[in-house]
């Protein structure tokens, strides 16, 4: 027998009897066959036997029988089925811990994660066990820091990085828990991809807490560190990354990104950063500078259709017109551009890819998002420009671009493609790099630079857009491998232990009630119980015949009197009458002298009593 979490056995020996002994024992029966098929993990036969015996409902026994039940078809993996007899078990015994703890279980099982923790915390009211309300309430703490574990994973699988944000914070409250290295590695991972690396930073080292050994965390440190130009701590944190990453083409990442900011960083601490503008660092780089002609105004550019090409999207050609739109205007509306259907007349001429770009670039081979290869003149002006754009992931080779890094994308190209050359400020869209501080908007730098570079031509007629781009919500591509989010396999799930019950016990038999006393004339005697004050009247016999009375005393009378009563009492299995005038009657004759006595009259004898 099972006993409950409340220290009180769930069936109770003075129980209600709702049906006949013959169908409470017949329930018995099945329940005791049931329970050895259990032992014996035999669970189908368990089952067929508990469905007969549920058909007798209510008894005694309903509850065992569900609780049994639910058990049987978990046991199975029939989980639906074991769901609805643990509520029929606590529809029997709403006292039960067991069916409140395994239907947690169940709940658990199928994701349903808040109705696991309503079971808990039911069984939490009824329990006055500190070692199962213990229990209950580390299960509701792990279930609730999976279930939000959990589902921040989905959430950051579908973009959605506000939502797994929040799920994430929640979780931590927990720390620690089973689930704490993977919450912070998230929420690293969430807080990079939001535009925050200084809180990924953060992040990222309380998942170092709880697993010193975490390359993978290490190098997304890293380049959050990169994001924020803390070249010199990105670099230490990717070298000691290198320490514990076994995987090869995890390695040669990181060594890649650490050969590459050695070569950025003297390019980041330059002293034209604090310029107005970044003309003079242009006129100084390995690429000359130059412009477009005034006699090739307005631009003609052709934007190629972008059929049959992956990841290829309608509103592309719209953002290649906003860059060049915006990059005229903030010219202070010296360039101007026209968009023709003939490539070959074209002057500019922008193409989409979905495979990698690569190019030499410093003495090193790097992959680009975007390329724009400008053809000069004699007079080192402008000729034709071809800018590429790769409609794919160039470090995820099987992963599209976002619209809003495609978006970032042309708008840095088509400002390669009017003359400007890179900027060593973070906060330029012109950036040779990557960083969070870039927004999408052209800095003051920006705008001066290209204003500057076209200060001498006359101000042109810029023909509005025939067609407002939709909203863009700009979005740096990743200039080195992007970081993994945190790994499933990290979440660990929480551990149902059997419920801390005893021994278990054998049912307790049906108590058998007997018939009431009947009260008619046949078994008024042996229905009737011995003892107490319900003594039998006596039962006269008569005596044996009397000697001769001559010599004989009273008291001699009474003795042969006496000892033929009692023998009488004694074949009739009638106990000795033992009354007040017996005893009276035996002091008075003990007090009297002996006497004569006539000879005994006949000695009547009444009929038996009714």
């Amino acid at each position: 027998m099972l006993t409950s979490i409340c220290g009180q056995s769930v069936f109770s020996f003075e129980r209600q009897s709702v049906k006949s002994y013959e169908i409470e024992h017949q329930v018995y029966e099945l329940c005791t066959r049931a329970q050895s098929l259990m032992s014996a993990s035999n669970y189908s036969m368990a089952i067929t036997t508990l469905q007969q015996a549920a058909k007798f409902d209510p008894t005694s026994y309903s509850d065992y029988v569900h609780e049994k039940l639910s058990e049987c078809y978990s046991e199975t993996d029939q989980t639906d089925k074991a769901i609805k007899e643990g509520e029929l078990a606590l529809k029997y015994d709403p006292s039960s811990g067991e069916a409140h703890y395994y239907l947690a279980q169940l709940y658990y099982r199928t994701d349903h994660y808040d109705t696991a923790t309503f079971y808990l915390n039911k069984l939490l009211q009824i329990t006055k066990d500190k070692q199962w309300a213990a229990r209950a309430k580390d299960l509701m703490r792990d279930i609730e820091t999976y279930g939000k574990a959990r589902g921040a994973t989905d959430q950051i699988k579908a973009g959605h990085f506000s939502q797994a944000r929040k799920l994430l914070e929640d979780a931590a409250k927990y720390d620690p828990s089973a689930v704490s290295k993977n919450v912070h590695q998230n929420l690293a991972y969430v807080f990079r991809e939001m535009k925050k690396p200084e809180l990924a930073v953060a992040e990222g080292k309380k998942a170092l807490q709880y697993d010193g050994s975490d390359s993978s965390t290490m190098y997304s440190i890293a380049l959050c560190l990169q994001d924020i130009g803390e070249y010199d701590e990105a670099i230490q944190w990717l070298r000691r990354s290198l320490q514990y990453e076994r995987d090869p083409s995890r390695r040669k990442n990181a060594s890649d990104m650490i050969s590459e900011l050695e070569s950025d960083k003297p390019k980041l601490n330059s002293a034209a950063n604090k310029a107005p503008d970044y003309l003079d660092s242009m006129v100084g780089s390995a690429r000359e500078l130059h412009r477009w002609p005034q006699s090739k105004l307005p631009i003609k550019v052709f934007i190629n259709s972008g059929a049959g090409v992956k990841g290829f999207k309608s509103e592309y050609p719209s953002f290649i017109k906003h860059a060049l739109d915006t990059w005229c205007t903030a010219s202070g509306r010296k360039l101007s551009f026209k968009i023709v259907s003939d490539e070959k007349s074209a002057d500019l001429n922008v193409v989409w890819l979905d495979d990698p770009i690569v190019m030499d670039e410093d003495g090193k081979k790097r992959i680009k998002q975007g390329l724009a290869t400008t053809q000069r003149s004699v007079e080192d002006t402008i000729d034709s420009v071809k800018v590429q754009v790769d409609t794919m992931n160039a470090l995820r080779t099987t992963q599209v671009l976002e619209s809003g890094e495609t978006a970032f994308v042309c708008l840095h190209e088509i400002g390669h493609s009017l003359g400007l050359n890179h900027s060593t400020s973070m906060s330029d869209v012109m950036f040779f790099g990557s960083s969070s501080k870039q927004t999408g908007e052209l800095t003051s730098r920006d705008k001066a630079t290209i204003a500057r570079l076209y200060q001498s031509y006359p101000v042109s007629a810029l023909a509005p857009l025939e067609q407002k781009p939709p909203a863009i919500k700009f979005e740096p591509p990743p200039t080195f491998m992007p970081p993994l989010p945190g790994n499933e396999k990290d979440i660990t799930p929480p551990m149902f232990l059997p419920p801390p019950v005893g021994e278990e016990e054998k049912l307790i038999p049906p108590f058998f009630q007997p018939p009431p006393v009947d009260t008619s004339a046949a078994g008024a005697t042996d229905s009737k119980p011995k003892g107490g004050n319900d003594i039998p009247p006596p039962v006269f016999v008569p005596p044996p015949v009397a000697p001769s009375a001559r010599g004989r005393t009273s008291a001699d009378k009474n003795a042969v009197s006496t000892g033929a009563a009692q023998k009488g009492a004694t074949n009739t299995r009638v106990p000795e009458p033992k009354t007040a005038g017996t005893k009276k009657q035996g002091a008075e004759n003990s007090t009297k002298k002996s006497k004569p006595e006539a000879d005994a009259s006949p000695f009547f004898v009444p009929p038996p009593l009714r």
